[in-house]
C-alpha cells in the first residue's frame, strides 16, 4: 500500500478536525495522550503532528481531514499566521504564489519588501522577483522614491496577495 494511503488512513482513523477553529484533536480511541488537542510547535512557529513516526504540518493534516487527500502543492497561510489552521486561512498554492503573500522579515529596515538601503552610495534601492527572477528597479536618492518604484512595479505584474509585505500580526 502507498505511504500516503497509509498515513491519510491513520490521519482518518485518530483525528478529528474543527474547520471553523482550526483545531486538530485526537479521537477518543487513541490512548496515551495527555491531551486530546493534538501537535506541538516546532522551532519555526509552525503546529506539528507525529502520525506513524513521521512528524506532520497540522495545516498539511487539517488540508487532508477536510479534502481528503494531501495539497497538491504547499499551504499557505493567508492571513500569515502559521498555526492558524482554519479552512478559511489555508490555500493550496504553488511555492511561487506562497512567496507572493510573504510577510515582511523581523530585520527589514526599509518597512517594504525590495527596498534597501545602499550605505556604501547612501542611496535606495529597488527590486522585484517575478517569475524567479530578481528585476532591479533602479537606485533612489529617497526612500519614498524607491517605494514608489517598487509598489508602482507590483501594479504592473499583478501578482502580488493583498497581505504581501505587510508586518507580522
Amino acid at each position: 500500500m502507498h505511504t500516503d494511503k497509509l498515513i491519510i488512513d491513520a490521519i482518518n482513523r485518530d483525528l478529528e478536525y474543527d474547520p471553523k477553529s482550526g483545531v486538530i484533536s485526537w479521537k477518543s480511541h487513541v490512548i496515551n495522550k495527555r491531551t486530546r488537542v493534538a501537535g506541538n510547535h516546532n522551532d519555526r512557529g509552525y503546529l506539528c503532528i507525529y502520525i506513524l513516526q513521521k512528524r506532520l504540518l497540522a495545516h498539511r493534516v487539517a488540508w487532508v481531514l477536510h479534502c481528503g487527500s494531501f495539497p497538491y502543492h504547499g499551504i499557505d497561510h493567508i492571513n500569515g499566521v502559521i498555526d492558524d489552521n482554519r479552512i478559511c486561512n489555508l490555500r493550496d498554492v504553488p511555492h511561487y504564489n506562497n512567496q507572493r503573500n510573504k510577510r515582511l522579515h523581523k530585520n527589514n529596515t526599509s518597512g517594504f519588501h525590495g527596498v534597501r538601503f545602499e550605505r556604501d552610495r547612501n542611496t535606495w534601492r529597488a527590486s522585484i522577483g517575478i517569475n524567479g527572477k530578481c528585476i532591479k528597479l533602479g537606485s533612489f536618492p529617497t526612500k519614498s522614491e524607491a517605494i514608489t518604484a517598487r509598489l508602482n512595479s507590483e501594479l504592473k505584474y499583478n501578482v502580488f496577495h493583498k497581505n504581501h509585505g505587510k508586518a507580522h500580526p
